[in-house]
């Protein structure tokens, strides 16, 4: 459910943006990643080893949600796709 927040959030702030906006945004949340891995290294240590494949996520599926929003012109189903592959690859057999 959170996946779903953040990315029709994150969609429908970037509607019509240039796209080092776009990848601002996705940097600023990988950004956020690092800072809490580092405040609480112990606990949190898995963070840095999901990080780069978030990153990858975000290319893979940020190319697909942008095909959607240009199909559409709405930026609710490529966000509603993405966060499907993010929730699904959370635990993709609960």
């Amino acid at each position: 459910m959170g996946a779903a927040v953040y990315c029709l959030a994150d969609a429908f702030a970037t509607h019509g943006q240039p796209f080092w906006f776009r990848a601002a945004t996705k940097i600023g949340f990988l950004i956020s990643l690092a800072l809490a891995t580092a405040l609480n290294l112990q606990e949190l240590f898995f963070l840095a080893i999901v990080a780069p494949v978030v990153a990858i996520f975000f290319l893979l599926y940020g190319l697909l949600g942008l095909w959607l929003r240009r199909a559409t012109d709405h930026p609710a189903p490529g966000a509603i796709a993405s966060a499907a592959a993010f929730g699904w690859a959370d635990d993709p057999l609960e």
